[in-house]
Protein backbone atom coordinates (compact mmCIF):
# COMPACT_ATOMS: atom_id res chain seq x y z
CA UNK A 1 0.00 0.00 0.00
CA UNK A 2 1.17 3.23 -1.05
CA UNK A 3 1.58 5.69 2.19
CA UNK A 4 2.97 9.06 0.73
CA UNK A 5 1.86 11.71 -1.25
CA UNK A 6 5.31 11.90 -2.76
CA UNK A 7 4.98 8.34 -3.19
CA UNK A 8 1.74 8.02 -4.65
CA UNK A 9 2.87 11.25 -6.63
CA UNK A 10 5.75 9.61 -7.90
CA UNK A 11 3.77 6.40 -9.48
CA UNK A 12 1.21 8.58 -10.99
CA UNK A 13 4.32 10.14 -12.85
CA UNK A 14 5.42 6.63 -13.95
CA UNK A 15 2.67 5.37 -15.02
CA UNK A 16 1.98 7.82 -17.28
CA UNK A 17 5.49 7.90 -19.01
CA UNK A 18 8.60 5.60 -17.54
CA UNK A 19 11.50 7.88 -17.20
CA UNK A 20 15.35 8.13 -15.30
CA UNK A 21 14.97 9.36 -11.94
CA UNK A 22 15.86 13.40 -12.55
CA UNK A 23 13.28 12.84 -15.23
CA UNK A 24 10.31 12.12 -12.76
CA UNK A 25 11.81 14.55 -10.39
CA UNK A 26 11.20 17.67 -12.73
CA UNK A 27 7.96 16.61 -13.89
CA UNK A 28 7.14 16.07 -10.28
CA UNK A 29 7.98 19.46 -10.11
CA UNK A 30 6.03 20.61 -12.48
CA UNK A 31 3.04 18.90 -11.49
CA UNK A 32 3.04 19.22 -7.73
CA UNK A 33 5.18 21.72 -6.65
CA UNK A 34 3.07 24.13 -5.65
CA UNK A 35 1.14 21.66 -3.47
CA UNK A 36 4.54 19.41 -2.48
CA UNK A 37 7.96 20.85 -1.58
CA UNK A 38 10.45 17.73 -2.49
CA UNK A 39 14.07 17.43 -3.54
CA UNK A 40 15.24 15.11 -5.74
CA UNK A 41 16.70 12.53 -3.12
CA UNK A 42 12.83 12.11 -1.93
CA UNK A 43 11.76 11.30 -5.20
CA UNK A 44 14.74 8.59 -5.62
CA UNK A 45 13.85 7.68 -1.92
CA UNK A 46 10.01 6.99 -3.28
CA UNK A 47 11.18 5.03 -6.14
CA UNK A 48 13.18 2.66 -4.17
CA UNK A 49 10.41 2.28 -1.60
CA UNK A 50 7.89 1.52 -5.13
CA UNK A 51 10.13 -0.79 -6.38
CA UNK A 52 10.74 -2.58 -3.09
CA UNK A 53 6.84 -3.11 -3.31
CA UNK A 54 6.38 -4.43 -6.59
CA UNK A 55 5.11 -1.33 -8.09
CA UNK A 56 7.75 -0.04 -9.99
CA UNK A 57 10.73 -1.93 -11.69
CA UNK A 58 14.27 -0.24 -12.57
CA UNK A 59 15.58 -1.21 -15.58
CA UNK A 60 19.62 -0.21 -15.64
CA UNK A 61 21.04 1.33 -19.36
CA UNK A 62 23.53 -0.68 -20.23
CA UNK A 63 26.77 -1.70 -17.83
CA UNK A 64 25.19 1.17 -15.35
CA UNK A 65 23.81 0.55 -12.17
CA UNK A 66 23.42 4.21 -11.35
CA UNK A 67 20.23 4.86 -10.24
CA UNK A 68 19.85 8.34 -11.92
CA UNK A 69 20.91 6.25 -15.27
CA UNK A 70 18.10 3.73 -14.47
CA UNK A 71 14.91 4.04 -16.39
CA UNK A 72 11.49 3.51 -13.97
CA UNK A 73 8.57 1.53 -15.43
CA UNK A 74 5.09 0.41 -13.59
CA UNK A 75 4.83 -3.14 -13.26
CA UNK A 76 1.60 -5.05 -12.90
CA UNK A 77 1.12 -5.15 -9.36
CA UNK A 78 1.39 -0.59 -9.82
CA UNK A 79 -1.43 -0.57 -12.27
CA UNK A 80 -4.39 -1.30 -8.70
CA UNK A 81 -1.98 -0.06 -6.20
CA UNK A 82 -2.06 3.38 -8.27
CA UNK A 83 -6.05 2.73 -8.32
CA UNK A 84 -5.93 1.77 -4.81
CA UNK A 85 -3.76 5.00 -3.86
CA UNK A 86 -6.16 7.58 -5.38
CA UNK A 87 -9.38 6.50 -4.01
CA UNK A 88 -8.31 5.30 -0.44
CA UNK A 89 -9.60 7.51 2.17
CA UNK A 90 -8.63 10.54 3.82
CA UNK A 91 -6.52 10.88 6.84
CA UNK A 92 -8.16 14.38 6.87
CA UNK A 93 -4.92 16.90 5.31
CA UNK A 94 -6.08 18.66 2.43
CA UNK A 95 -2.81 18.40 0.23
CA UNK A 96 -3.74 15.14 -0.01
CA UNK A 97 -6.66 15.78 -1.79
CA UNK A 98 -4.88 18.12 -4.19
CA UNK A 99 -2.24 15.63 -4.86
CA UNK A 100 -4.79 13.25 -5.91
CA UNK A 101 -6.82 15.38 -8.03
CA UNK A 102 -3.53 16.36 -9.68
CA UNK A 103 -3.15 12.71 -10.18
CA UNK A 104 -6.20 11.57 -12.32
CA UNK A 105 -8.17 12.98 -15.52
CA UNK A 106 -11.05 10.53 -14.73
CA UNK A 107 -13.98 12.83 -14.22
CA UNK A 108 -16.12 10.99 -12.03
CA UNK A 109 -13.03 10.43 -9.71
CA UNK A 110 -12.13 14.10 -9.40
CA UNK A 111 -15.80 14.71 -8.74
CA UNK A 112 -15.64 12.67 -5.49
CA UNK A 113 -12.17 14.01 -4.63
CA UNK A 114 -13.58 17.51 -4.63
CA UNK A 115 -16.86 16.34 -2.41
CA UNK A 116 -13.97 15.08 -0.05
CA UNK A 117 -12.24 18.29 -0.05
CA UNK A 118 -14.82 20.35 0.26
CA UNK A 119 -16.05 17.85 3.53
CA UNK A 120 -12.65 18.38 4.72
CA UNK A 121 -12.78 22.27 4.35
CA UNK A 122 -16.10 22.42 6.38
CA UNK A 123 -15.17 20.05 9.19
CA UNK A 124 -12.05 22.78 9.38
CA UNK A 125 -14.46 26.02 9.58
CA UNK A 126 -17.33 24.11 11.72
CA UNK A 127 -14.27 23.59 14.59
CA UNK A 128 -13.08 27.35 13.83
CA UNK A 129 -14.09 29.07 17.35
CA UNK A 130 -16.25 32.28 15.80
CA UNK A 131 -14.53 35.43 18.26
CA UNK A 132 -11.36 35.24 20.65
CA UNK A 133 -10.99 38.15 23.18
CA UNK A 134 -6.85 36.85 22.44
CA UNK A 135 -5.62 39.62 19.56
CA UNK A 136 -3.18 36.70 18.38
CA UNK A 137 -6.39 34.44 18.31
CA UNK A 138 -8.36 36.16 16.94
CA UNK A 139 -6.18 36.88 13.95
CA UNK A 140 -5.98 33.11 13.50
CA UNK A 141 -9.24 32.37 13.37
CA UNK A 142 -9.63 35.48 10.53
CA UNK A 143 -6.73 33.93 8.86
CA UNK A 144 -8.26 30.30 8.99
CA UNK A 145 -11.75 31.66 7.64
CA UNK A 146 -10.30 33.85 4.54
CA UNK A 147 -8.06 30.50 3.66
CA UNK A 148 -11.62 28.48 3.96
CA UNK A 149 -13.27 30.65 1.58
CA UNK A 150 -10.18 30.70 -0.85
CA UNK A 151 -10.88 26.74 -0.34
CA UNK A 152 -14.20 27.58 -1.53
CA UNK A 153 -14.38 28.96 -4.45
CA UNK A 154 -11.51 26.80 -5.55
CA UNK A 155 -13.69 24.62 -5.44
CA UNK A 156 -16.43 26.34 -7.30
CA UNK A 157 -14.03 27.14 -10.00
CA UNK A 158 -12.76 23.42 -10.52
CA UNK A 159 -16.46 22.39 -10.51
CA UNK A 160 -17.23 24.39 -13.05
CA UNK A 161 -13.87 23.30 -14.74
CA UNK A 162 -14.70 19.66 -14.63
CA UNK A 163 -18.68 20.45 -15.38
CA UNK A 164 -17.00 22.17 -18.85
CA UNK A 165 -14.83 19.22 -19.61
CA UNK A 166 -17.31 17.17 -19.68
CA UNK A 167 -20.00 18.87 -21.45
CA UNK A 168 -17.20 19.56 -24.27
CA UNK A 169 -16.02 16.32 -24.30
CA UNK A 170 -19.70 14.28 -24.44
CA UNK A 171 -21.07 17.29 -27.26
Amino acid sequence: MIRSKVAGATLTLVREQPGHGMDVYRRFQARYGSVLRSQPSHIYAALRSLEGAGYVERIDRGDNTEPEKSVYRLTAQGAPAWREWVGAPFLGELTEVLVRVASTDDPEQIRCLLNDYEALVLRDVRRLPMRSRHLGEQLAIHQASVLADAHLEFLRVARRELLDRCDSASG
